[in-house]
């Protein structure tokens, strides 16, 4: 009997129960060819393509057998195939069962435990559902990756170089909930950031060793790209590794739970040449239009890498009298979901501001007279928020000083808008 056939014989829960789901499936067409897929190909007879068509857009949640189940992750480019890697799969308990022997068929013994993994990291953004752009380089150095931990549950992940002078730190409260792990060529791991990483320098002052935070510098390419980073890829030197990290990070206890859902997916991985132009609305825009458009292009790749020329004609075109909210509206979608495709930004918005209208009427608020930008300053961005409202004060009255247009709300924040409590003397703010 070959090893793998040992292996899979240790299990005994092959016959249980678990609950699955399909997400991205955008039309009914998409969801009874997949659907069929999984008839025809797997083996599942019972999977029902009808009904996954009936329910779409919404995720498609149902139950099967283990077997089964492991059989959709590790048959998931056969099933998608080419033209459907939109779709995400998930498995709500246990999601990389036998998965590590899958790929340790030589070796029947455990993945031995490890403080760090080797890892290469690329910096860039979610394009689509299906595509991740690199914009760091194509062939990195590789680092060193540990999860660092609090009373056994995970607190950061931090990432540094091999000879330990430069660090990257990432709370594991500033990771969005979806994880992806790539199944398409080598396994890797998609880990989606609700805001922008922590990065800091060894120096010795003293004749002690310590990290320093850093702050963004345009002459280090690195650092900008860093910046402009909204997800990152991690590549492990060892395969099992990726399911090793994985598992560590999102194992559950009675305090951590609920923190992550692992989706597996096929994704392209496009590296970026040439990053897009700037775009730029006509002079006669207002001053507000500007601003607007200049709070999305400093959220970084995650809208500069989706914003076209044929995008920026229609944003031209757009009602001038709802401009703003509708960038305001873009922003927030773009913020929770990074795979956000901004063309359906138009008919959404539409909907949106007729519920938020009737609100209005129904609540009928006095508004304020001025309306002031406000930015948020961070070690290595600078972030253009919502402007505020307000009742003004004399300055911003006395036409002296141009009016509200030439008043900015200015904040020292952390990365995530709080306050920034780990500061050094010597990080200064070019």
């Amino acid at each position: 009997m070959a090893t793998h056939e040992k292996c899979k014989s240790n299990y005994d829960d092959w016959k249980t129960s678990v609950h699955c789901s399909l997400k991205n499936v955008f039309n009914s067409t998409t969801a009874y060819l997949v659907g069929e897929n999984i008839r025809k190909i797997l083996g599942i007879s019972h999977f029902r393509p009808d009904e996954m068509a009936r329910l779409v857009p919404s995720p498609y949640d149902f139950t099967c057998k283990r077997e089964d189940a492991n059989n959709i992750r590790d048959q998931l480019v056969s099933v998608t195939t080419d033209s459907h890697r939109h779709i995400w799969f998930s498995m709500q308990t246990n999601p990389f069962h036998y998965i590590y022997k899958t790929h340790s068929m030589i070796n029947e013994d455990p993945v031995p435990p490890t403080k760090e993994y080797p890892v290469y990291c690329y910096f860039g953004s979610m394009y689509s559902y299906s595509t991740f752009k690199i914009h760091s380089e194509e062939h990195p150095v590789r680092h060193d990756l540990r999860v660092l931990k609090w009373h056994e549950e995970p607190e950061a992940i931090r990432i540094t170089t091999t000879d330990k002078s430069k660090e990257i730190s990432i709370p594991i409260r500033w990771i969005q909930k979806p994880i992806l792990v790539n199944l398409k060529d080598r396994p890797c791991v998609v880990l989606m950031l609700k805001y922008s990483v922590k990065m800091k320098k060894r120096i010795k002052m003293k004749g002690r060793e310590k990290y320093e935070r850093v702050c963004k510098s345009d002459d280090n390419r690195f650092m900008t790209v860093v910046s402009k980073s909204s997800d990152i890829l991690l590549s492990f030197s060892e395969i099992s590794h990726t399911y090793a990290f994985i598992e560590e990070l999102t194992r559950e206890t009675d305090e951590y739970h609920d923190k992550f859902t692992v989706n597996f997916v096929t994704l392209e991985q496009n590296v970026v040449k040439k990053e897009n132009q700037l775009f730029y609305l006509p002079s006669s825009a207002s001053h507000n239009q500007h601003y607007a458009l200049n709070m999305l292009f400093s959220m970084g790749y995650v809208f500069h890498d989706k914003y076209s020329q044929q995008l920026h004609d229609e944003f031209v075109k757009f009602d001038k009298d709802s401009f703003n909210d509708m960038c305001y509206y873009l922003k927030e979608k773009l913020e929770l979901n990074h795979c956000y495709r901004i063309k359906g930004i138009y008919a959404e918005f539409d909907a949106y501001l007729k519920e938020k209208r009737k609100d209005e009427k129904d609540l009928e608020e006095p508004k304020l007279p001025y309306c002031v930008g406000c930015i948020s300053i961070t070690p290595l961005r600078i972030l253009y928020q919502k402007m505020q409202s307000t009742i003004g004060n004399r300055a911003l009255r006395l036409k002296t000083f141009g009016g509200p247009d030439m008043f900015l709300l200015v904040h020292i924040r952390e990365e995530d808008n709080g306050k920034l409590k780990d500061y050094d003397r010597t990080m200064k703010f070019d």
